[in-house]
């Protein structure tokens, strides 16, 4: 399978007004009036589509910008199935923007996404019976957790 298109797609959910607000500090600001995230859409030769998600709040035109420009380059004609090897291989190739911020949640989108891919292209699902840790509690976490 060939990563064929990396799309980005801006999200805005709005507070409702006169609501509870959340504290400054959670929201990255005072009277923050949206909640915003970037979706991520990677599609494959063979049509399977996966979908990511990209932090947001102010970051979200700037991680966009990075996947847009510079992420999706890179990887687009690539495996997908071979998700650390291309993660790494971006990582090193973009190493002089850094290791934090916009670049790096569009990093991650783009990452997740390839994972949605390789659990569809292996027929897994997200369902709670294929959970290893809540099917083998004992084995994966400890008791307090289950």
């Amino acid at each position: 399978m060939i990563i064929s298109q990396i799309e980005t797609f801006p999200l805005r959910i709005p507070f409702k007004r006169g609501g509870t607000s959340a504290a400054p500090t959670a929201w990255g600001g005072k009277d923050l009036p949206a909640a915003d995230s970037l979706l991520v859409k990677v599609t494959t030769d063979q049509g399977l589509e996966g979908w990511g998600e990209a932090f947001g709040f102010r970051t979200v035109m700037s991680a966009k910008l990075a996947i847009d420009e510079l992420i999706a380059p890179l990887c687009i004609g690539k495996e997908a199935g071979r998700i650390a090897p291309l993660m790494l291989d971006v990582q090193k190739a973009l190493h002089v923007f850094g290791r934090g911020g916009a670049l790096v949640y569009g990093l991650s989108a783009v990452d997740i996404a390839l994972w949605d891919i390789a659990g569809k292209a292996a027929g897994i699902g997200m369902r709670e019976d294929r959970n290893p840790i809540t099917t083998n509690t004992s084995r994966f976490v400890p008791h307090y957790f289950v």
